[in-house]
């Protein structure tokens, strides 16, 4: 009965329901932007309101950038794959994974009364085989209407209260728990995460602790709608590196904003940070925290090779200037070769990870270090 009832899950209750659909008529540089500011990696195409097609951030690569393709002037209708293979939200999890396989597909529009409610794919997939192969859920399954629900047995959760001395405390209580009072200072550690609520509060609560404790605190990112106020508030050690060509809409001028123009050139960040090195008292050994929002964005555009070429020279300077590192990257967005080649550059990674319906936090490694091996639902 059990598995009878886990085959039958429906795709609607898995699908990514955050939905962008773009127009034919769209340019690849456009639809690029819309990958780095939305952080999703395929799109339904339309046509007067109707389907015609879905493109992918791989579509992007191999049938544009690839070809060198002038950017800025060939349109979605001539890279995106037409027609698309479609599902229902009442298709099972097994029919829509059949449906993929025998189509070679990794991305799938979920279609109701001819309108697109949704995108699922083979993360989806993968997310679910865990699911349903955890030991929680053989007794904690029920049935509710037509629907299998699926919850985890309670987590009995002993976290740490002790707190180890040369912690650089995240600002995240229950993170700081599982850490045994923050990250390791000078450690470089990788958030691995969806993109997420809990993920966007973990990283405020980074920056604003580190902001409030008159540390100096880098930010590098697309979109820095969350600390427009700590920006503003705390110009004297609070430093915004906008990588962002539509930046100056995005926040005012201050002398600790740098304003670039996307993450095309490595270079141009590096120069900015170095700028504000430059002006760093070196006598002071007071703790430094930099979060590095950008990974996913350079990993698209520039792969793997080339981003850890840059990772490699930018995680030793930012050690050498006092700074503990917090980069964020999310897994789903890039092929599993790629995101094992950016986590070995790391000496810690904390995870946010769905299963079921609830988010989960845990901390996967930290070299050297103690931490609890607990895991969180948030």
């Amino acid at each position: 009965m059990y598995a009878d009832q886990v085959l039958s899950v429906k795709v609607g209750d898995l699908m990514t329901k955050k939905v962008v659909n773009i127009d034919v008529s769209m340019t690849a540089d456009e639809v690029a932007r819309l990958i780095v500011e939305h952080k999703i990696e395929s799109f339904p195409v339309t046509e007067k309101g109707k389907l015609v097609g879905i493109v992918t951030g791989w579509d992007l690569l191999t049938k544009v950038v690839a070809k060198a393709l002038n950017s800025g002037k060939v349109r979605t209708k001539e890279f995106m794959t037409r027609s698309p293979i479609t599902c229902s939200p009442d298709y099972s999890v097994l029919q829509v994974t059949k449906l993929m396989t025998k189509h070679g597909i990794k991305h799938i529009p979920v279609v109701k009364n001819g309108k697109v409610v949704g995108i699922f794919t083979t993360y989806d997939v993968t997310v679910f085989r865990q699911l349903v192969q955890h030991d929680g859920f053989s007794s904690h399954g029920h049935v509710l209407g037509n629907e299998m629900v699926l919850e985890p047995e309670p987590v009995e959760t002993e976290v740490s209260k002790g707190v180890l001395s040369g912690r650089i405390t995240t600002g995240y209580g229950n993170l700081d728990n599982l850490l045994l009072g923050g990250i390791p200072e000078n450690y470089a550690v990788i958030l691995t995460s969806p993109s997420c609520d809990e993920r966007d509060l973990l990283i405020e609560k980074f920056l604003e602790t580190g902001a409030k404790s008159g540390e100096v605190t880098f930010y590098v990112t697309i979109n820095p709608c969350e600390v427009k106020t700590i920006t503003e508030e705390f110009q004297s050690h609070f430093y915004l590196f906008i990588c962002n060509p539509q930046a100056d809409a995005i926040t005012k001028n201050f002398l600790n904003v740098f304003k670039l123009s996307g993450v095309e050139n490595l270079t141009d960040i590096n120069i900015a940070l170095s700028s504000v090195f430059r002006t760093l008292e070196v006598s002071i050994k007071e703790p430094r925290r930099v979060c590095i929002e950008i990974i996913s964005d350079v990993l698209l555009q520039h792969r793997a090779a080339q981003t850890r070429r840059w990772l490699n020279a930018l995680i030793p300077e930012l050690r050498s200037k006092g700074f503990t590192t917090l980069a964020v990257m999310n897994p789903g967005m890039h092929p599993p070769q790629e995101v094992r080649a950016i986590l070995g550059l790391f000496e810690g990674e904390i995870s946010i990870y769905k299963k079921g319906l609830k988010n989960f936090l845990k901390i996967k490694k930290m070299h050297k270090r103690k931490y609890s091996k607990s895991e969180l639902p948030l």
